[in-house]
């Protein structure tokens, strides 16, 4: 999820025009020695500004101005630092208002929206060790456009939490369109809204979407969003059919076929999903992942409140 031109947002990052001195940062990408995110010149002068641009901004519970997310900003933006800039400031405006940061506390709501196992997190990763998120179509219960957009939210931020700092930072899509029709398929405005968050708000995401067993329905509905679909992101979805050799290969290729249901031509026997379980907050990745930054965030603090008061 990329390239999406960024909406105008108040201003609530350090112009880079300031050129004031970054800090420095425990993993830096514009050290000589060491380039541990693989960066080229004009990305790390790029991280570099808006970490100048972020000197004075606290990060978001769930979103760390860090370095990971610093270049996934530059990179979507080709490396314009002011675009960067203007991309990132609109996505902490967006998440302020939206709530992104709460949005795991929404436990009843996320419950309702997602009981029918249309959208969730796997249970594995991919061969690279990307987390999978499952899309059903066919199970969709509400037509509700709020709650459907704060579901999707929950599960991307869900995915995230399963990436390591040292590991890909990117995720991937399966669709399951067995089953589809136009009386279970998101409104066009849910669509819409959907694509403009994956593009706008996380930026460099998408690893790859396997779009499984499309029916020629479906094909008139991607035509529709196919104007608001970003280049870049249009290379990472491909549709394939587990009807034949060559799809399930490609699945295959993706996941581990131990993992997959038999929906995506795998082995797997056991249940990939169990409402309870996947929305029970102590088993709920995300919950944990706010827990240990608020406790590290009160730990920092006590230390600091220590230190000024010696």
């Amino acid at each position: 999820f990329n390239r999406n031109k960024s909406t105008d947002s108040p201003a609530m990052l350090r112009r880079l025009s300031s050129r004031r001195k970054a800090p420095a940062v425990e993993k830096t990408a514009s050290t000589a020695s060491e380039n541990p995110l693989g960066l080229t010149g004009s990305e790390r002068e790029t991280v570099l500004q808006l970490r100048t641009a972020t000197v004075d901004v606290p990060s978001p519970l769930l979103m760390p101005l860090d370095d990971l997310t610093l270049i996934r900003y530059a990179r979507a933006r080709n490396c314009d630092a002011e675009k960067a800039r203007a991309m990132l400031e609109d996505t902490l405006h967006w998440r302020k208002h939206f709530g992104a940061d709460e949005v795991h506390t929404k436990r009843a709501e996320l419950r309702h929206e997602g009981e029918t196992g249309k959208t969730f997190v796997a249970d594995f990763l991919d061969r690279e060790g990307r987390p999978v998120i499952i899309m059903r179509p066919a199970n969709e219960n509400t037509r509700s456009h709020g709650p459907a957009i704060q579901h999707l939210v929950y599960t991307l931020e869900r995915a995230i939490s399963l990436m390591r700092e040292d590991g890909p930072q990117k995720l991937v899509l399966l669709i399951d369109y067995k089953g589809y029709s136009l009386r279970n398929a998101p409104a066009m405005k849910t669509s819409r809204e959907t694509l403009h968050i994956l593009q706008s708000h996380y930026p460099e995401r998408l690893g790859k979407a396997m779009c499984v067993d499309a029916p020629w329905l479906f094909s008139s509905v991607y035509n529709a969003l196919q104007p608001f679909i970003d280049p870049e992101t249009k290379k990472k979805i491909a549709f394939v059919s587990t009807t034949t050799p060559k799809g399930v290969q490609a699945l295959h290729d993706l996941v581990d076929p131990d993992d997959l249901e038999p929906a995506f031509g795998g082995r797997r026997t056991r249940p990939i999903f169990d409402a309870d379980a996947y929305f029970d907050p102590a088993q709920d990745p995300l919950v944990a992942k706010a827990e240990a930054v608020v406790q590290a965030s009160r730990k920092s603090s006590a230390l600091a409140a220590r230190a000024g008061g010696g």
